[in-house]
């Protein structure tokens, strides 16, 4: 299995292999008791940082299977609305398929909080927001992008949720990442950690993961189109203005 063969087969490859294994899927809030067990699970999670509709197609996969993990939205992205029309369609479908709700909060985006007190109130805010839309209750905080400072902070800013870095779930628990469109320490099943039947912490993007593996600027440059693409087309059907060319019947599809 490639490190770079990021397709949704290799992907159910890789899933079906910890369940032959007998390993278990499970939320965030239930590592702790888990590790005392000395069972084998994984916590598999979604950062969601460009496109809800490709994490509809992961959570498909995984309901397919029998896997539950736990999807994290950003509420100020640039680059998706998950209180949209189709940003709700496809977060509610993802959690009618029984996975987790989760926030991914940018602490970029409030460069005037001073303190983790103002960091705190605000990823609350986020998190009330979710919980009230989708009527799910949140479990755990990802952080976007975080900062060395982030990573190796306490669980101040995200009480009384756990966020995802703190040491539980990166030293007490192995930690792999497909963050940049491959798997840089290694593939989860090539560790050590796999092969001793010991838990694991699998964070998957789901923008990298398609029908067949591309290169990860490939992946970039497609998305970058579809959203062009998409954008056009709401132009349109918002605005008379714009509706020429291909775009003159857009209201008849």
């Amino acid at each position: 299995m490639q490190h770079t063969d990021f397709s949704h087969s290799s992907y159910r490859q890789m899933l079906q292999s910890f369940l032959d294994a007998g390993y278990s899927f499970n939320r965030f809030t239930e590592a702790e008791d888990l590790l005392k067990t000395e069972k084998p699970f994984v916590l598999l999670r979604h950062d969601i940082d460009f496109e809800t509709a490709a994490a509809l197609e992961m959570a498909k996969i995984e309901s397919e299977m029998g896997i539950r993990s736990t999807f994290f939205f950003l509420t100020r992205s640039t680059f998706y609305n998950p209180f949209s029309i189709q940003g709700t369609c496809h977060i509610r479908n993802i959690l009618d398929l029984g996975h987790t709700l989760g926030l991914h909060f940018d602490c970029a985006s409030y460069r005037e909080a001073q303190t983790e007190h103002d960091l705190g109130k605000a990823c609350r805010q986020e998190v009330e927001m979710l919980e009230k839309w989708f009527s799910e209750t949140v479990d755990a905080v990802s952080y976007h992008r975080p900062s060395e400072a982030a990573m190796s902070s306490c669980a101040a800013v995200t009480e009384p949720r756990p966020h995802t870095y703190l040491p539980l779930f990166t030293r007490d628990i192995t930690y792999r990442s497909d963050s940049r469109g491959l798997w840089a320490n290694g593939h989860p099943l090539e560790s050590e950690t796999w092969h001793a039947r010991k838990p694991m912490h699998i964070l998957v993007h789901p923008i990298w993961w398609r029908s067949d593996p591309s290169e990860p600027i490939d992946t970039l440059h497609d998305f970058s189109q579809r959203m062009h693409d998409s954008q056009e087309l709401e132009i349109a059907r918002n605005c008379k203005v714009f509706r020429t060319g291909q775009f003159a019947n857009v209201l008849n599809e």
